[in-house]
C-alpha cells in the first residue's frame, strides 16, 4: 500500500510537471545535447511515510528524462505556511503542488509567480479528455481569464500544479 500511495503521489507530481516543462527540455536531454540532468525544485504534500531519499521513481525520472526533482516535502500540518513563505521570498520552486484553487492562487497568478498553463495543455488531447469543462473552468482566474495549473482529473478535490515563470522562460 504504501508504494502504491508513493507511485500515485509522484506519478501526479510528474504528469504536472511534464505538461509544462518537457517541450522544449525533453528534447534536449534525449538528444544527449545536455550532459547535465536539469535541476527542479518542487514542494509538495507527501504522506510521511514516503521515502524521498533514494526514490526509485525520482531516480527513473532522472535517468529517463534527464530531470533532477529537488522535492522538498514540509510536514502536512505546515505545508500551507512553508508555501507561503516560499511564495513571498522571491525564491521560488520551480513546481507548485496547490491543494485549492483559492485567493493564495489567484494572487500569485496575478502577481505574475504562476505562468499560465492554457496553451501548454492544449496538445494533450488525453488529459483534456479527462478534465472535466467545469474543473477546468475552476482553475481560471477571472482577472485574466487564463488558468495557471491543470486541475486533476476528478470533481471531489480542485488541486493542481503550477510552475514558476521565471523558470519556463529559460526554455
Amino acid at each position: 500500500m504504501k508504494k502504491r500511495t508513493l507511485f500515485a503521489v509522484l506519478a501526479c507530481l510528474l504528469a504536472g510537471f511534464l505538461l509544462g516543462a518537457c517541450n522544449k527540455s525533453q528534447s534536449a536531454a534525449q538528444t544527449g545535447s545536455s550532459a547535465q540532468p536539469v535541476t527542479l525544485t518542487m514542494i509538495n504534500r507527501v504522506n510521511s511515510e514516503v521515502n524521498l531519499n533514494n526514490n526509485p521513481l525520482l531516480a527513473y525520472i532522472k535517468e529517463k528524462y534527464g530531470f533532477d526533482i529537488q522535492l522538498e516535502a514540509p510536514p502536512i500540518n505546515n505545508y500551507n505556511e512553508r508555501l507561503q513563505i516560499l511564495m513571498t521570498s522571491g525564491d521560488l520552486p520551480d513546481l507548485i503542488y496547490i491543494w485549492s484553487f483559492n485567493q493564495n492562487y489567484l494572487q500569485w497568478a496575478e502577481q505574475g509567480l504562476l505562468n499560465p498553463v492554457d496553451d501548454l495543455v492544449k496538445p494533450y488531447q488525453n488529459l483534456m479528455h479527462n478534465i472535466p469543462a467545469d474543473m477546468l473552468e475552476v482553475s481560471m482566474v477571472p482577472s485574466t481569464g487564463k488558468s495557471y495549473a491543470v486541475p486533476r482529473t476528478n470533481k471531489v478535490n480542485r488541486w493542481g500544479y503550477m510552475a514558476n515563470t521565471r523558470w519556463l522562460k529559460k526554455f
